[in-house]
């Protein structure tokens, strides 16, 4: 399994999206953590889809 370099920003935003996360949970409001939840999912997402594409798999 190969580990890619990650930005400080990148770094900064899914800490502060994980104490977010940890916030909503002890304060019990589940919008604040589902939509940290929301975000960090899509960010995942978008570098599945942007790995996907750099492999030459064209879906056309």
């Amino acid at each position: 399994m190969q580990f890619k370099e990650i930005s400080l920003a990148k770094t900064i935003m899914l800490t502060g999206l994980i104490i977010a996360i940890l916030y909503g949970m002890y304060l019990g409001q589940e919008n604040i953590t589902l939509a940290a939840l929301g975000i960090i999912g899509g960010y995942i997402a978008k570098d599945i889809e942007l790995n996907n594409n750099s492999e030459g798999e064209d879906e056309t």
